[in-house]
């Protein structure tokens, strides 16, 4: 044999239910014609052998199932974990987004000078109650100074 399973054994070495198999594959028979007469030569003459085939081929044991169902739940809920994970990094994405969106928001409000807080101190500043220009609960004053926020 010249690929797969038995690549470089002798077509007398493979199992009959391979050459069968390998017969019986038409992409096969297109691309490995000389190997697929030799595989027939030998089908033929191990069909001579009669109870021989019948003894090779005789399955004695129920054969081992694949448990394709736990697989196909183990996929699918190893798919659900990955959209829950997808949301997550979304929800989180759109939170960031709408913190820094808020924050420009009161930057532009309170006219804070373009470079001199990031969102961060924005909003701490704003919670705080220490933005420039914010007016603070009971305070009639206005803090106008932007010194030493940066």
């Amino acid at each position: 044999m010249t690929f797969g399973t038995y690549q470089g054994q002798p077509v007398a070495a493979v199992p009959t239910w391979y050459l069968l198999w390998f017969v019986s594959q038409e992409s096969m028979r297109y691309k490995h014609w000389p190997l697929i007469e030799d595989a027939l030569q030998e089908l033929r003459d191990r069909l001579r052998q009669w109870d021989a085939v019948v003894a090779e081929l005789r399955v004695t044991d129920a054969p081992q199932r694949h448990n394709t169902a736990k697989r196909a739940n183990a996929k699918k809920a190893e798919r659900a974990e990955k959209l829950r994970e997808l949301e997550e990094r979304r929800r989180r994405a759109f939170q960031e987004e709408t913190r820094k969106r808020v924050a420009w928001n009161l930057a532009r409000r309170y006219r804070v000078p373009s470079g001199t807080m990031t969102a961060d101190q924005i909003l701490e500043a704003f919670e705080a109650g220490t933005l420039p220009g914010q007016v603070k609960p009971g305070v009639t004053k206005v803090d106008s100074s932007f010194d030493g926020l940066v």
